[in-house]
């Protein structure tokens, strides 16, 4: 990713028109080690982009995870909430939109493609090969010849964004008014920081966006 300044300059002006942002880190892993670093991630981005807003913009950070059988409690966060299951529809979606986009290395989508045509000849949900169960290692072994830890590693590389893109799929469903993803942004010493997900809405409907998607998701 490269520093785009004319996407910035659409992020700080949103920000300035609707006065309220949210900036979210998305994972699937909830160690207490990757909370911390996601939740200064979204401190860092929220830090960087107020400071260019005028004093109406409010903010908030928070974490979205996906499929696991732990809760999040942080108090450092505004907020934070689980989503319980893929729907292998939108899953599949947003498969289709990763692997016509540049976001990914050539040689993850290969890998994807092949997860994609294996699913639907073997009647397996994709999901099962994304956060992968005994079913889809031994699909794997038998379809790619790729033991568990090779598969585990490569897999690793690609969830990460599918699951940004799934939840901002989401987001985007609910009508959100401004939804960046993958939004990079200098930092201390020309260094580079990334936060996962910037919606952008009036506070009211915001809320009322974060109420229906925990009513539909998240029960």
């Amino acid at each position: 990713m490269q520093f785009d300044l004319k996407k910035y300059e659409h992020i700080v002006n949103s920000l300035n028109y609707f006065k309220f942002g949210l900036f979210i880190e998305v994972t699937n892993g909830i160690h207490p080690n990757s909370i911390k670093e996601k939740t200064l991630q979204a401190k860092k981005a929220q830090n960087f982009f107020k400071s260019s807003c005028g004093d109406l913009v409010v903010t908030k950070t928070g974490i979205v995870y996906i499929k696991n059988y732990e809760n999040i409690r942080d108090k450092a966060l505004d907020f934070y909430f689980k989503i319980n299951n893929y729907e292998n529809r939108r899953l599949k979606k947003i498969i289709g939109e990763t692997l016509n986009s540049e976001e990914m290395h050539y040689n993850d989508k290969i890998l994807l493609e092949e997860i994609l045509q294996i699913s639907e000849k073997e009647a397996c949900p994709v999901e099962n090969f994304i956060n992968p169960n005994k079913e889809a290692y031994y699909i794997v072994k038998r379809k790619l010849d790729m033991e568990k830890n090779i598969y585990d590693r490569k897999i690793s590389d690609i969830k990460g964004t599918l699951l940004e893109n799934y939840v901002a799929d989401i987001f985007k469903e609910q009508n959100v008014d401004r939804v960046f993803t993958r939004v990079e942004y200098p930092f201390k010493n020309k260094k580079k920081k990334d936060i996962d997900l910037i919606l952008i809405s009036s506070e009211s409907k915001m809320k009322e966006i974060i109420k229906n998607v925990k009513n539909r998701y998240c029960q």
